[in-house]
Protein backbone atom coordinates (compact mmCIF):
# COMPACT_ATOMS: atom_id res chain seq x y z
CA UNK A 1 0.00 0.00 0.00
CA UNK A 2 2.88 2.33 1.00
CA UNK A 3 4.46 1.38 -2.49
CA UNK A 4 1.60 2.32 -4.24
CA UNK A 5 0.89 5.64 -2.73
CA UNK A 6 4.65 6.55 -3.47
CA UNK A 7 4.43 5.08 -6.93
CA UNK A 8 1.29 7.78 -7.28
CA UNK A 9 3.16 10.16 -5.92
CA UNK A 10 6.30 9.78 -8.10
CA UNK A 11 4.44 9.72 -11.27
CA UNK A 12 2.14 13.07 -10.49
CA UNK A 13 5.08 15.29 -9.53
CA UNK A 14 7.02 13.21 -12.91
CA UNK A 15 3.75 14.81 -14.68
CA UNK A 16 3.35 17.83 -13.33
CA UNK A 17 6.73 18.86 -14.57
CA UNK A 18 7.09 16.86 -17.89
CA UNK A 19 7.38 19.00 -21.10
CA UNK A 20 4.06 18.52 -22.27
CA UNK A 21 2.89 19.73 -19.41
CA UNK A 22 5.35 22.15 -18.65
CA UNK A 23 5.82 25.81 -20.44
CA UNK A 24 8.36 28.13 -20.79
CA UNK A 25 8.90 30.44 -17.89
CA UNK A 26 10.83 33.53 -18.69
CA UNK A 27 12.56 34.89 -15.69
CA UNK A 28 15.04 37.67 -13.94
CA UNK A 29 17.47 37.44 -11.41
CA UNK A 30 19.87 39.94 -9.94
CA UNK A 31 23.04 37.91 -9.42
CA UNK A 32 25.58 39.88 -6.83
CA UNK A 33 29.01 37.26 -7.58
CA UNK A 34 30.12 36.12 -10.04
CA UNK A 35 29.31 32.43 -10.87
CA UNK A 36 29.79 29.36 -13.19
CA UNK A 37 26.89 27.94 -15.52
CA UNK A 38 27.78 24.59 -17.12
CA UNK A 39 31.55 25.39 -18.16
CA UNK A 40 30.96 29.58 -18.91
CA UNK A 41 31.87 32.14 -16.28
CA UNK A 42 29.41 34.34 -15.85
CA UNK A 43 29.95 37.93 -14.03
CA UNK A 44 27.87 39.35 -11.65
CA UNK A 45 25.15 41.47 -12.80
CA UNK A 46 20.95 41.18 -14.03
CA UNK A 47 20.02 38.44 -16.28
CA UNK A 48 17.20 36.99 -17.88
CA UNK A 49 16.90 33.39 -17.99
CA UNK A 50 14.78 31.40 -19.84
CA UNK A 51 13.42 27.92 -18.78
CA UNK A 52 11.87 25.25 -21.75
CA UNK A 53 9.73 22.71 -21.32
CA UNK A 54 12.83 20.51 -22.28
CA UNK A 55 14.34 21.76 -19.59
CA UNK A 56 17.11 24.26 -21.30
CA UNK A 57 18.18 26.96 -18.94
CA UNK A 58 19.40 29.78 -21.01
CA UNK A 59 20.65 32.75 -19.41
CA UNK A 60 21.59 36.10 -20.99
CA UNK A 61 22.82 38.92 -19.50
CA UNK A 62 20.56 42.11 -19.32
CA UNK A 63 23.32 45.12 -20.12
CA UNK A 64 25.37 42.55 -22.43
CA UNK A 65 23.45 40.01 -24.75
CA UNK A 66 26.98 38.55 -25.15
CA UNK A 67 27.45 37.28 -21.60
CA UNK A 68 24.93 34.40 -22.42
CA UNK A 69 24.97 30.36 -21.14
CA UNK A 70 22.69 27.98 -21.63
CA UNK A 71 22.72 24.11 -19.87
CA UNK A 72 20.37 21.44 -19.78
CA UNK A 73 18.75 20.17 -16.14
CA UNK A 74 17.92 16.87 -14.27
CA UNK A 75 14.88 16.83 -12.22
CA UNK A 76 16.11 17.45 -8.84
CA UNK A 77 14.85 14.76 -5.99
CA UNK A 78 11.73 15.34 -3.64
CA UNK A 79 14.19 15.37 -0.63
CA UNK A 80 16.47 18.06 -2.31
CA UNK A 81 13.46 20.89 -2.44
CA UNK A 82 14.14 23.90 -0.22
CA UNK A 83 11.48 24.40 2.42
CA UNK A 84 10.97 28.15 1.24
CA UNK A 85 11.13 28.98 -2.01
CA UNK A 86 10.00 32.80 -2.80
CA UNK A 87 6.90 32.84 -4.83
CA UNK A 88 8.78 34.27 -7.90
CA UNK A 89 11.43 31.58 -7.80
CA UNK A 90 14.63 30.38 -6.85
CA UNK A 91 18.51 30.04 -8.00
CA UNK A 92 20.84 27.94 -5.88
CA UNK A 93 24.48 28.05 -5.74
CA UNK A 94 27.47 25.69 -4.58
CA UNK A 95 30.01 28.04 -3.28
CA UNK A 96 33.16 26.72 -2.42
CA UNK A 97 35.44 30.02 -1.18
CA UNK A 98 34.67 32.71 -3.82
CA UNK A 99 33.06 30.36 -6.56
CA UNK A 100 30.38 29.96 -7.14
CA UNK A 101 28.68 27.57 -9.39
CA UNK A 102 24.66 27.18 -10.45
CA UNK A 103 23.33 24.21 -8.69
CA UNK A 104 19.89 24.10 -9.13
CA UNK A 105 16.71 26.56 -10.39
CA UNK A 106 13.14 26.32 -8.68
CA UNK A 107 10.65 28.19 -10.72
CA UNK A 108 7.66 30.49 -9.80
CA UNK A 109 5.98 28.94 -6.79
CA UNK A 110 8.79 25.79 -6.51
CA UNK A 111 6.43 24.40 -9.30
CA UNK A 112 9.27 22.49 -11.02
CA UNK A 113 12.83 22.57 -10.39
CA UNK A 114 16.03 21.31 -12.49
CA UNK A 115 19.33 20.91 -11.18
CA UNK A 116 22.73 21.12 -12.85
CA UNK A 117 24.74 18.27 -13.26
CA UNK A 118 28.92 19.31 -11.62
CA UNK A 119 31.44 20.41 -14.49
CA UNK A 120 34.82 18.85 -14.25
CA UNK A 121 36.22 22.01 -12.61
CA UNK A 122 33.60 22.07 -10.24
CA UNK A 123 34.24 18.97 -9.34
CA UNK A 124 37.96 19.03 -8.78
CA UNK A 125 37.10 22.34 -6.90
CA UNK A 126 35.32 20.34 -4.57
CA UNK A 127 37.54 18.11 -4.49
CA UNK A 128 40.13 20.11 -3.16
CA UNK A 129 37.91 22.15 -0.44
CA UNK A 130 36.45 20.97 2.57
CA UNK A 131 33.52 23.11 2.71
CA UNK A 132 30.59 23.94 0.16
CA UNK A 133 28.30 26.56 1.47
CA UNK A 134 24.45 26.96 -0.23
CA UNK A 135 23.88 30.46 -1.55
CA UNK A 136 21.02 32.22 -3.03
CA UNK A 137 19.22 34.00 -5.11
CA UNK A 138 15.40 35.02 -5.33
CA UNK A 139 14.09 35.40 -8.85
CA UNK A 140 12.36 39.16 -9.64
CA UNK A 141 9.97 38.40 -11.90
CA UNK A 142 8.59 36.06 -13.88
CA UNK A 143 6.11 35.28 -17.16
CA UNK A 144 5.19 32.62 -19.50
CA UNK A 145 5.77 33.30 -23.02
CA UNK A 146 5.90 31.06 -25.84
CA UNK A 147 8.81 30.36 -28.45
CA UNK A 148 8.40 30.05 -31.91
Amino acid sequence: MKFSIFALVLTLALWACSPSHSRTIRMQASIPFDFIAGDILMPAGDYVLIYSASRQLQIIGRQDATQTAAVFTMPPSRIEKPEQIPPQGLLEFNQYGANYFLAKIWTPNGECGGSLRKSSMEKEIARRTDTVQMATVALSGSDEIELR
